[in-house]
């Protein structure tokens, strides 16, 4: 199976430098629709049998242009939602509360944010996931999540401890394809047109 993994357009919390999670309501911008629609070219290529998305609008709202270019329906997946960050959810990403918290959860797996999840709990959902898919016998499938989750996602996939994933780029045009076969793990640019392999962390200029 080859498992395409994006993240969602550009939200208006994400453009306000806001924490987003699964509490407060975000929305795409226009530039979010444009990576939305990015997404759905780059797809061209790829024979799609399934187009998987968190519950949250930002994310559905990425995956409808491939679904309709494809003829597929979207599947909505709770399991996918972003992080519950708790009370660290719509605040600004430099909110000396928000940063404490931050830090410490990229320090611990088990660490759980206050009122929210820990990186564990993230990944035993991803882990359930991921073993349906593979259940399922899908050959191609799109998922569309959210930066958080999709750290814990990629965590399992490529055997990287989330911890060092704290830095993987939040670009929103970076998708990644993982062959579940070969083990492989590369990467495109919808935009750009870039592509490489590994995981990129920084900008999408600064990439192992």
């Amino acid at each position: 199976m080859l498992l395409i993994i994006a993240r969602h357009g550009q939200s208006d919390l994400n453009k306000n430098n806001i924490n987003s999670g699964q509490r407060t309501p975000a929305n795409l911008t226009d530039l979010g629709l444009r990576h939305a629609e990015a997404l759905a070219a780059a797809m061209e290529s790829y024979d799609l049998d399934a187009i998987y998305s968190s519950p949250l609008a930002r994310a559905s709202m990425t995956a409808e242009p491939t679904a309709k270019s494809k003829g597929l329906s979207v599947i909505i997946e709770p399991r996918i939602i972003e992080m519950d960050f708790g009370e660290c959810d719509g605040l600004f990403m430099d909110d000396p509360f928000l940063i404490k918290h931050n830090n410490l959860r990229f320090s611990s797996n088990d660490y759980k944010m206050p009122g929210g999840e820990s990186y564990a709990e993230v990944i035993k959902r991803a882990e359930s996931y991921y073993e349906d898919l593979i259940e399922r016998k899908h050959k191609c499938v799109l998922h569309v999540s959210h930066l958080g989750f999709n750290r814990g996602l990629i965590s399992i996939l490529a055997g990287t401890p989330v911890g060092n994933l704290k830095n993987i780029s939040s670009d929103n045009g970076i998708v990644y394809l993982f062959d579940t076969g070969s083990r492989k793990m590369n990467w495109i640019h919808t935009q750009t047109k870039e592509k490489g392999a590994g995981i990129v962390f920084g900008t999408h200029h600064n990439k192992i």
